[in-house]
């Protein structure tokens, strides 16, 4: 239950602000800061439009250059307003990419503009950011400084994605520093105003990393509670990949509390659905936990069945490691049980 997909389990991040409009536009009243020529302006609200799109569809470099673009042009027309969201957009974009120096430096700038100019939009986005880069390289003070301004504002701004977005945040640092309670705490809020707004992308997110701290803290029965509403959000967006994760999951959390028939249970779904998407990396590892499962309940014929099946595929895909340890098994299987000339095959 490692947290090692930025966008699944780690920071959540809105999509970059646009300035409302009665028709949901990008930059209206773009005018009131034009300075320069009025195409030039319609140009780089073009380009800037497109660094957003590239930026939700996960292409970073084309969604880089869009801003930076966009930025040159808002410069040429002296447009702050345009100049601030598209520095705080390279901000993001380098965030994205992992480049934590660059997004504070872009962010900074399109802080400093946004403050000067009162586009308190552009300067929570910018607060964001510059909260989740520091967070990354482990500057927790730093970090949670601006966290909180992130929250605050979206507060005022009664801005309630952004709410959402903002407890999540200041739960993923809180448990990055070891204060697990309080990260409890903002995941709860997020998790309720998610839910108020019928945002499942939040949730989804939420709900995994509740979980993670639960699991953490030994408290299993509120993990499988986690779990279970996250599998039902999976499921209803028909995310075969994140499901079968969640039934590992699931299926290990009730092991742990002995409740056997049902770890069998979502281990034998995850095994279907690992067999349904030809994942065999999945699939050999959920045939050595059934094993495991059947063996402490002393069914060691199943037992014996699984491992057996475990042991062929890992043979096939080359993972030595797992056919030893899974022949050690085997042998310790067939010894309890007293099959002696079995055991010596291994």
């Amino acid at each position: 239950m490692a947290e090692t997909n930025k966008q699944e389990h780690g920071t959540f991040i809105p999509f970059l602000m646009r300035i409302s409009s009665d028709d949901g536009s990008l930059h209206n009243n773009i005018n009131s800061f034009v300075v320069g020529d009025p195409k030039t302006a319609s140009q780089a609200a073009k380009r800037f439009d497109r660094g957003v799109q590239y930026y939700q569809k996960g292409v970073y470099r084309p969604a880089q250059i869009a801003f930076q673009d966009a930025l040159g042009l808002y410069q040429a027309c002296q447009d702050p307003r345009g100049q601030a969201q598209s520095w705080v957009g390279l901000g993001l974009t380098y965030y994205s990419m992992g480049d934590y120096d660059e997004a504070i430096a872009f962010s900074n700038h399109g802080l400093t503009i946004a403050r000067s100019i009162g586009d308190r939009w552009t300067e929570r986005q910018a607060l964001s950011n510059l909260g989740n880069a520091y967070r990354h390289l482990y500057d927790y003070e730093r970090s949670l400084d601006y966290k909180r301004q992130t929250l605050t504002l979206a507060q005022a701004l009664n801005d309630r994605p952004s709410q959402a977005a903002a407890w999540s945040n200041l739960g993923m640092l809180y448990k990055a520093m070891g204060e697990d309670q309080d990260a409890i705490i903002c995941y709860e809020n997020s998790l309720v105003i998610a839910s108020t707004l019928g945002d499942r992308q939040i949730e989804r997110q939420v709900l995994q990393n509740l979980g993670n701290v639960h699991h953490k803290l030994g408290e299993h029965q509120k993990t499988i509670q986690c779990y279970e509403k996250l599998l039902h959000i999976v499921r209803a967006s028909n995310d075969q990949r994140a499901e079968m994760r969640i039934l590992k999951s699931l299926g290990g959390a009730y092991y742990i509390v002995k409740n056997y028939a049902k770890s069998i249970a979502f281990h034998q779904k995850r095994l279907m659905l690992a067999r349904l998407l030809q994942d065999a990396n999945h699939e050999v590892q959920t045939l050595g936990m059934l094993g495991t499962i059947h063996h402490a309940i002393g069914k060691h014929g199943d037992a014996l069945a699984y491992h057996e099946q475990q042991l062929t595929l890992a043979q096939q895909l080359k993972q030595m490691q797992v056919v030893q340890r899974t022949r050690v098994i085997l042998k310790t299987i067939c010894c309890i049980v007293g099959d002696f000339d079995r055991a010596r095959q291994y």
